[in-house]
């Protein structure tokens, strides 16, 4: 069994991170993992988009295209799921601290340097 929680969207290349687990698993084995989806940090998106060009926040990889890498990487059966968690804060600077809190980082193409 492969278990991410919250990884594989900091990674750079999620073909080959399935690739990997595919190859490692054995005949039957089990890949659970939870990420984020498009829909994550939109209002923030939005916001940002109001100030300048550069991209602020990360993008996320929608559900359907990650079945569709499961497969295409050997994967039989993908089963995917999605579940909607609205979080609210008072201000902006709060948003930042909680993001800061859980290691979060732009890794965007195309973001400002400093």
């Amino acid at each position: 069994m492969v278990w991410s929680n919250l990884a594989l969207q900091w990674c750079n290349d999620l073909e080959h991170t399935f690739a990997k687990m595919h190859r490692i698993l054995r005949t039957d084995g089990l890949v659970m993992f939870s990420t984020f989806g498009p829909d994550t940090l939109k209002e923030l998106r939005q916001s940002f988009a109001q100030v300048d060009a550069f991209s602020h926040v990360n993008r996320f990889i929608d559900m359907h295209d990650i079945g569709d890498l499961l497969v295409h990487n050997g994967f039989s059966t993908p089963v995917m799921d999605m579940e909607y968690i609205t979080l609210t804060y008072p201000d902006v600077t709060s948003v930042m601290r909680d993001l800061k809190a859980i290691g979060a980082h732009n890794v965007t193409q195309g973001r400002r340097q400093g």
